[in-house]
């Protein structure tokens, strides 16, 4: 089954199965890319480990390591008060893993990195975790650099994280998902964006190449149908449940509306 939606799947925005949404897209999208590419680029995928604190794990919803033990009861003859029977509990730090796309412009055996491609995950938009902490330390970082910078937000949870503010997107048209590019060597005050309601299709975006080389464009609900399809998403959500995301009356009243359409409610 494909895609039942024009655009975004808010189904797949549940943080449980986010990981292996994020690592699909990511994979097909440097495909898609590399199938455009000219011969002296390539899109890589490279990978972000850190370690989150247990308490913005749990935060996450991602199941953590528990160690517990249960302390026994132990008999005296003397008239000693004990405790009653407890647990013992150990929240452990898990490990995160967040890939990422590199665009590489080859020239003999070096190479420069000109974009860098990112789909957010809840842990950059989770307040004071480590993966936020990390991700905007990068972005400010990129944002004076010469390589050029493409966020891909399509969760609704969390914080708003890409570097283009959200107050200088006030007045513009109810939206829910964004893509922010910012072009290396230009002001890091001017982006482009991409707004999309959740009603509409995901955008074909251009990805900056160097110099004057001419920008590639890539159709993000192309990736996103094909994580659907080879992920096998329709097997595992079920439509009769809510949405696992926020959403307005209005944006609810849709997507039951949608899926009645489509049969599946």
């Amino acid at each position: 089954m494909t895609n039942p939606f024009p655009g975004m799947n808010p189904y797949l925005e549940d943080v449980s199965r986010w990981a292996g949404v994020h690592q699909r897209f990511i994979t097909y999208l440097a495909d898609a890319l590399n199938e455009q590419l000219p011969e002296n680029y390539i899109a890589d995928v490279e990978e972000r480990l850190y370690i989150e604190k247990p308490e913005n794990v749990r935060r996450l919803l991602v199941p953590d390591v528990v160690v517990t033990q249960t302390a026994l009861r132990e008999t005296s003859q003397t008239a000693i008060a004990l405790a009653d029977p407890h647990l013992k509990i150990r929240l452990e730090a898990a490990p995160f893993r967040e890939p990422f796309i590199q665009i590489l412009h080859l020239h003999g055996e070096a190479h420069t990195v000109v974009t860098l491609i990112e789909l957010l995950s809840p842990s950059n938009k989770t307040p004071n975790s480590e993966g936020r902490t990390l991700y905007l330390n990068k972005q400010k970082e990129l944002l004076y650099s010469t390589t050029s910078l493409i966020e891909i937000d399509l969760l609704h949870w969390g914080e708003h994280t890409v570097a283009v503010p959200r107050s200088a997107l006030a007045s513009e048209p109810e939206w829910d998902y964004i893509v922010s590019l910012h072009r290396g060597c230009s002001d890091p005050y001017e982006f482009e964006c991409w707004l999309v309601p959740l009603e509409r299709r995901l955008p074909r975006i251009a990805v900056p190449l160097a110099g004057d080389d001419p920008d590639v464009v890539v159709d993000l609900q192309a990736v996103l149908n094909r994580v659907y399809a080879e992920g096998r998403y329709s097997r595992i959500v079920d439509y009769r449940k809510a949405p696992p995301v926020a959403l307005s009356e209005g944006k609810r009243a849709w997507v039951e509306g949608w899926l009645k359409e489509q049969g599946l409610r």
